[in-house]
């Protein structure tokens, strides 16, 4: 009789049956776990079943050391049928070809044999992968049904299904990739062919056999950072277009470590494959960085980071930048330069830090340069403590800072300099780390808005904005719904222009906090909830009268409640009004009627409005009646 085979699938030993019963035909259709049951479909004379053919792992045990080769299958002929039944059994281990024979009437003239081929395809792109001895040719057919074409059909479909998979992971522009081949342990050498990593396979039960050994070198196109910049910077001899705005060159960095100072270039742009997260705000934390790739400044490097210029063909367009996202830049030298500096080039920092980690200098320094600055988006920015002149962020003259959504400290937050220097926050924890340290030290234009800014606890501050010496353009810095822990200082003493500071809706850390310095000095438009001093805040300051002692108000006065039980008060209102100052006068004793309150507008030549008869004098004698006044332009209106 023929050798023939019927094959039953069950999704367990012993479990349940799966999927149809098959005879003489090759099955794709089998699981992990599964069990196969094999029944000679003919009775004959004797039977003789064999596994021509089992399967390998992709991987090792963990126990075999730098093993790579896989670990074979257990797959084996089960009792109590065993090998010489009518029937037998086997389960399913790891991927691939289960390659099953079947010898009936062995010796005999009717001796036959059948091949049957049970695939388990993989668990990750249903890989069809093929038993040893499949063949149809002169010395036989194996498995039974093998086509005339053999496998190839299953190859040529195999290496379809790996390049649709791998396609949708590649490009063909201008990206280049980078890897730092150091494995899972930051301290080995990059490129090491004794540093062998596991790859986890996507059997869960049994990561390091599905998945493999492999050295951890030559991954990426470059294994420096510097290198890939390189490469792209020399485009043109290439044949290629220079990086340009429209045509730029992106270098993709693995997540890792990597150890050199990069010397950054326009139109040559870094992102992290895996980006980082957005910069929190949290008090005196520097170490809290968000980049997914960390590169830090080797030991004894004469520098930081560096972004300038270089040999690139400089294009028409008038701003050159480059793009960093995801990265996490670190310097840990004891010198005076930053972790990032850059030169006449606009930096975009986006989820990154730039850490100072040695005893002196600032996280970014950004030099004179044509429209250089750095704008930075939910990123870090951390300098170190040691002195106040160290800013977190140090813009000379000419330069350009745009800070969104991120976090500043260091010595000093940010320290700006010259008249033609711009600083445009929004939203963003500026702080100083050493006592005489100032949250933002600023000149030139600055535009804060919606941040919260804290100074040192010694001789610094908040925010100070000074003039450089011999300036002579009025100046404008403006603050917008900020929030400022500590004092802020308006110094227009180096200037013969004006200074005039606006404070929208700001608070300040108390009625004192605030200083202007220099007559051509004000602070113009709302004022500061809290704040005071030289040029005016605006406080909701209560003081209760209850003298017959001419009371002077200040600018810091919102409100005097003047008892009329027993005296007539007088109140003169604050003699150096802003515009839009509000002051108000209560009948607080009930008896003005017997007891007047004297109103005077504090002389410099400012007036009641017509409704309070126009004058610099004002009598007030109804019973517990109120005036709220507004000063504008030498007049107090009642509102």
């Amino acid at each position: 009789m023929p050798a023939s085979t019927r094959v039953t699938l069950y999704d367990s030993p012993g479990g349940t049956q799966v999927g149809p019963v098959t005879t003489d035909a090759s099955r794709d259709d089998l699981r992990k776990g599964y069990q196969v049951v094999c029944e000679s479909v003919y009775e004959s004379n004797s039977y003789s079943w064999a596994l021509a053919f089992t399967p390998d792992s992709s991987g090792p045990t963990s126990a075999s050391g730098n093993d790579f080769d896989g670990t074979p299958s257990l797959a084996a002929l089960l009792p109590p049928e065993g090998s010489t039944s009518r029937t037998c059994k086997f389960n399913i281990d790891w991927d691939g070809a289960y390659l099953l024979r079947l010898v009936v009437d062995a010796g005999l003239p009717t001796e036959a044999t059948t091949f049957i081929r049970l695939r388990l395809m993989t668990t990750f792109g249903d890989i069809k992968l093929v038993a040893a001895g499949e063949r149809r040719d002169q010395t036989g057919v194996v498995p039974v049904d093998a086509s005339p074409e053999g496998w190839a059909n299953d190859q040529n479909q195999n290496l379809q299904r790996i390049m649709g998979l791998v396609r949708r992971t590649s490009t063909s522009g201008r990206v280049l990739y980078v890897d730092a081949n150091r494995g899972r342990d930051r301290s080995e050498d990059p490129n090491d062919s004794d540093n062998v990593i596991r790859m986890p396979g996507p059997d869960s039960t049994a990561r390091d056999q599905s998945g493999f050994r492999i050295r951890a070198t030559g991954f990426g196109d470059f294994s420096s950072i510097n290198d890939a910049i390189a490469y792209a910077e020399a485009a043109v001899s290439r044949g290629e277009p220079a990086p340009s705005e429209l045509d730029p060159y992106w270098v993709m960095l693995a997540p890792g470590y990597y150890e050199e100072a990069l010397a950054l270039k326009p139109y040559i742009h870094l992102a992290a494959q895996v980006g980082g997260i957005p910069s929190l705000y949290l008090w005196d934390l520097g170490f809290l960085r968000p980049g997914t790739v960390t590169v830090r400044v080797p030991a004894g490097a004469p520098a930081g980071m560096h972004m300038a210029t270089g040999s690139i063909t400089t294009p028409s367009s008038p701003f050159e930048f480059c793009v960093l996202q995801g990265i996490q830049l670190e310097s840990e030298e004891a010198n005076v330069l930053p972790a990032l500096g850059v030169d006449g080039i606009g930096v975009l920092m986006h989820m990154c830090s730039a850490t100072k980690l040695g005893t002196m200098g600032g996280g970014c320094g950004i030099r004179p340069g044509s429209l250089g600055g750095i704008l930075l988006f939910d990123s870090t920015i951390t300098g170190t403590s040691d002195s106040e002149a160290y800013g977190a962020l140090t813009l000379e003259p000419g330069t350009l800072g745009v800070l969104f959504r991120s976090t500043v400290q260091g010595g000093s937050g940010v320290i700006s300099e010259g008249e033609e220097v711009s600083l445009v926050t929004f939203g963003t924890l500026i702080g100083a780390l050493h006592t005489d340290g100032w949250g933002v030290n600023a000149q030139g234009h600055v535009q804060l808005n919606n941040g919260n800014i804290f100074g040192g606890s010694g001789s610094g501050g908040s925010f100070r904005y000074s003039c450089p010496s011999g300036a002579s353009n009025n100046h404008f810095p403006e603050a917008l719904c900020c929030t400022f822990m500590d004092d802020i200082v308006i110094d227009g003493s180096n200037t013969s222009g004006t200074v005039e500071a606006t404070f929208g809706t700001s608070t300040a850390s108390d009625s004192g906090s605030v200083t202007t310095i220099g007559g051509n000095t004000t602070i113009v438009g709302r004022y500061i909830i809290g704040g005071g001093g030289g040029g005016g805040g605006n406080v909701w300051a209560v003081h209760a009268l209850a003298s017959a002692t001419p009371y002077q108000m200040t600018n810091d006065d919102r409100l005097v409640l003047a008892d009329t039980t027993g005296v007539s008060p007088t109140v003169h209102l604050p003699t150096s009004p802003v515009e839009g100052q509000i002051a108000s006068v209560k009948d607080a004793g009930g008896n003005a009627a017997v007891n007047n309150i004297t109103l005077t507008t504090g002389g410099g030549g400012n007036v009641f409005d017509a409704s309070l008869g126009g004058g610099g004098t004002y009598t007030m004698a109804v019973n517990n009646s109120a005036f709220n006044l507004c000063y504008y332009s030498g007049v107090w209106y009642s509102v």
